[in-house]
């Protein structure tokens, strides 16, 4: 029974209208901002009016550029403030779906800025060997506290993003709801970690070690037994680490008195949620809501 992307039940009378790409394998979440009967177009008068918003702000400011007139001036400012509602006011429609070997995202009514790289709509994982994810505060900029995250895959070899989504803005204090952005890529981000997680735990249960680059410079390693950090040659027994922070845009390792092990940018750590899930598996953390402890 197909679920939505926080793992309920798919909300009746929603329109996918692009169905799920064979590409990304076993379907395991999906969601579509459409309803049935809603229009997944945008009508052309819907364009012309706003095009002929635009014109006259433009026509307008031109002549108060050569008279000075207030009236010009004014003429200018609505019919840009007109022109802007409307766009604005265009209905925006998406269905994505996550696979057991990719996603896929399909929008209509607006062109996306905020996603790079998947202009086909469809990702596969074996596009890309690691995934940053990145999460930005903008309290103190506005007047309300919020988030906006981001997620690159990018491919071995190269710091280039095969894929990049930047979120809109969000409260973490508020619960999500499946059609939110950020349920889509966090769900995206446990079907990759899935797909790495056996070969991972295998590598390192048969004595050889779990490599995480840390673009910064250097990468991080795991052991059955130690870490290495970047930059660093010596190791650190995983006994002696009892907590892992991972806040908006750090991450922190720290022994049983809270002291410091090893911090570093989240942004810059390669798939994450792996080593953490490494961690749980294999050596009895848990998770506490913020990062993991013993």
């Amino acid at each position: 029974m197909p679920v939505d992307h926080l793992g309920g039940e798919l909300p009746s009378g929603r329109s996918f209208f692009v169905p799920a790409p064979p590409q990304i394998g076993e379907v395991r979440s999906q969601f579509s901002t459409l309803k049935e009967g809603d229009s997944g177009t945008v009508s052309k008068n819907h364009v012309q009016m706003s095009v002929g918003f635009a014109l006259v702000a433009v026509f307008s400011g031109v002549a108060y550029v050569f008279t000075k007139s207030t009236a010009a001036m004014v003429v200018a400012m609505l019919f840009f403030a007109f022109a802007v509602l409307r766009a604005l006011n265009t209905k925006r429609f998406e269905c994505n779906y996550v696979g057991d070997q990719g996603f896929a995202r399909f929008r209509v009514g607006t062109k996306d800025e905020t996603t790079h790289g998947l202009e086909g709509g469809v990702f596969t994982f074996k596009e890309a060997e690691h995934l940053y994810t990145n999460v930005i505060e903008t309290q103190g900029l506005l007047p309300f506290y919020g988030q906006n995250a981001m997620y690159q895959w990018v491919p071995g070899g190269t710091l280039r993003a095969r894929v990049s989504i930047l979120t809109d803005q969000y409260d973490p204090r508020e619960k999500p709801t499946a059609e939110d952005l950020i349920c889509f890529l966090r769900a995206a981000e446990r079907s990759w970690t899935d797909s790495l997680f056996e070969s991972a735990k295998a590598a390192i249960q048969s004595g050889n070690v779990v490599e995480f680059p840390y673009r910064k410079g250097g990468k991080l390693t795991l052991s059955g037994t130690d870490l290495t950090m970047p930059g660093s040659t010596k190791a650190v027994s995983i006994a002696d680490i009892h907590r892992v922070v991972h806040t908006a845009g750090d991450v922190l390792l720290a022994d049983s008195s809270n002291n410091t092990i090893w911090k570093g940018d989240s942004f810059h750590f390669a798939n994450l949620m792996l080593f953490e899930e490494l961690l749980i598996q294999l050596h009895g953390f848990s998770s506490n809501g913020s990062g993991l402890e013993r």
